[in-house]
């Protein structure tokens, strides 16, 4: 078994039941390169995507956004370790490890959500203006509008 597939299996046991619970619902896009694990309640979306080759963990909660690649691709604006710093420190060495890093979001998800209420904007400006002003060029070559209901609507399968 993949440990993409681990990765998948964890957040499916452990995070899911929590975020329906709070309302959100999975979204799949039709012909769009999207996060494994991608969540929506509103303007609000959750994602969480582990590549096992480069050993790259992200997971964001913010708003959906249009990203120019090879194909249609959306991203969601805002790095959950600004919500909860903690999540930066855990160490994904072994596929247990999954069950933990769940586990660590469905119990701060709540919390996080608040902060994404209170300071979301504040959040929003800093990831749209990384420290490097070369990756911050890219960045913006790149990033498209916020996606709308309707193109959720039309895309989601």
């Amino acid at each position: 078994m993949s440990r993409n597939s681990e990765f998948r299996q964890a957040l499916d046991r452990t995070l899911k039941p929590k975020l329906e619970s709070l309302g959100f619902k999975e979204v799949k896009f039709k012909d769009c390169i999207q996060p494994e694990f991608l969540f929506n309640k509103g303007q609000l979306w959750f994602a969480a995507s582990f590549d096992s080759r480069d050993r790259y963990l992200s997971v964001e909660l913010g708003r959906l956004y249009w990203f120019k690649d090879v194909m249609r691709r959306v991203i969601v604006l805002g790095d959950y370790g600004d919500y909860y710093p903690g999540i930066r420190s855990i160490s994904l060495n072994n596929d247990e490890a999954f069950t933990a890093l769940a586990s660590e979001i469905r119990d701060t998800l709540g919390e996080a959500i608040k902060i994404y209420n209170d300071r979301y904007e504040e959040i929003l400006a800093a990831r749209k203006n990384p420290k490097t002003l070369k990756y911050r060029r890219e960045f913006f070559m790149h990033l498209g509008n916020e996606v709308s209901v309707d193109d959720v609507a039309r895309l989601a399968t």
